[in-house]
């Protein structure tokens, strides 16, 4: 079975297209060589990131992505087995969201952390929330070797 992990963080400074060009690439090809998949949103310097994939392949980045100077206030919001990957085809998918869509996936986020009891529904409701605005907001059909 595989293992997801879901993080939220803010950027130490804006990305440029030329900075996020390359860190895409530089994820996609080693994501793709390890078989992690998932997508990294971008608004206005805060990021989400979705990371599936074998668990001590998931963990060793995560562990990465949390001392990364690019980013701070690095926040763990889901890590867990999960009977299937979200994101199979992407190595890394990327988009920008709307600040209506990151409230959104926030307010969740809140929901969550008053209900631990429920913690396993709102989880997976979360990524569902995370794979719903991902794939509404790109051009790019969720079939494609978006990598």
């Amino acid at each position: 079975m595989d293992h997801c992990i879901v993080y939220v963080s803010a950027a130490v400074k804006l990305f440029t297209e030329e900075d996020l060009n390359i860190l895409l690439l530089q994820s996609r090809h080693h994501n793709s060589q390890v078989n992690i998949t998932g997508v990294l949103m971008c608004i206005h310097g805060n990021i989400i990131q979705v990371l599936e994939g074998p668990k001590g392949l998931v963990d060793a980045l995560y562990s990465r992505i949390k001392v990364d100077g690019r980013h701070s206030n690095v926040v763990e919001v889901f890590n867990r087995q999960i009977p299937m990957r979200q994101f199979p085809f992407w190595a890394m998918g990327y988009e920008t969201i709307t600040a209506y869509k990151l409230e959104e996936i926030i307010a969740l986020m809140r929901l969550e952390k008053q209900s631990p009891d429920s913690r396993q529904g709102i989880d997976h409701l979360l990524i569902k929330l995370i794979r719903t605005f991902f794939h509404d907001t790109t051009e790019i059909p969720h079939y494609s070797a978006h990598y």
